[in-house]
């Protein structure tokens, strides 16, 4: 399998902890995608010249096959705080360079050579969204539409759902009607909302499973959405079952 993780990387500040981590969607979905044992990993993104030497050099002691561009400006940026419970709280994203990026006809035509492509539509990234989403090619396409921008709404997952494979979408509160609907018109493709401390509930045709969380010693919740993705794409392209897929 040759899996392409395209999007937000950058550092995750803990201003309580007073240290700075790698992050972003992106590089945590293909982190996962290691420990799940994809045979191949890209991911595309771009760095800042503040902190970018730190994330490259970290990303390459793994096997990601790292397609980074180097911008003038700063690293995406998160900011988030930590609870002695282990939840996190976000309190301010920044995209940085990610807002000037653009996918050149080089990396489009190897992303289309992939057997999936993950990418996020959130702050930021809603350009290359629009580059990846109608890209022809035979990949499964995995989008994660966050609940977090002007976009967001039925308009736009009605117009790109017949080009995806998998559609994600994170929310605070309740399922929106059109999911449920969009599962229905379009039965070969699954249609999953993730709502945090509720678990997930995944959407196939007229079928519908709730996954709820499992029982665990929280340390720190961030990046977990994100691995929730990569355990459901890998074990959905692998067994095609939606009982294992969020549970995987």
């Amino acid at each position: 399998m040759r899996l392409a993780a395209v999007g937000d990387v950058g550092v995750d500040v803990y201003e309580n902890l007073g240290v700075i981590h790698v992050g972003g969607i992106s590089v945590n979905l293909a982190l996962s995608g290691v420990e799940l044992g994809v045979d191949e990993l890209y991911l595309y993104s771009a760095l800042g010249d503040d902190f970018g030497d730190f994330v490259a050099a970290a990303v390459a002691t793994t096997p990601i096959r790292f397609r980074a561009r180097r911008l003038a400006g700063a690293c995406s940026t998160q900011h988030l705080v930590v609870h002695p419970d282990g939840n996190r709280e976000f309190t301010g994203y920044f995209p940085n360079v990610l807002g000037d990026w653009r996918l050149t006809a080089e990396e489009l035509a190897e992303l289309a050579t992939m057997d999936v492509i993950c990418a996020p539509v959130s702050d930021g990234l809603y350009p290359v969204a629009e580059q990846v989403i109608p890209l022809e090619t035979k990949a499964l396409k995995a989008i994660d539409f966050s609940e977090d921008g002007e976009w967001w709404g039925p308009e736009y997952f009605e117009r790109f759902a017949p080009r995806l494979g998998i559609a994600f979408f994170g929310v605070k509160t309740g399922v929106p009607p059109s999911v449920p609907d969009l599962a229905r018109r379009h039965p070969e493709k699954v249609f999953i909302v993730t709502e945090g401390p509720l678990g997930s509930i995944a959407f196939h045709g007229d079928l519908a499973v709730r996954q709820a969380p499992r029982p665990t010693t929280v340390v720190d919740t961030c990046g977990c959405g994100d691995a929730f993705q990569a355990g459901f794409i890998i074990e959905w392209l692998r067994s095609t079952d939606l009982e294992r897929a969020p549970a995987a």
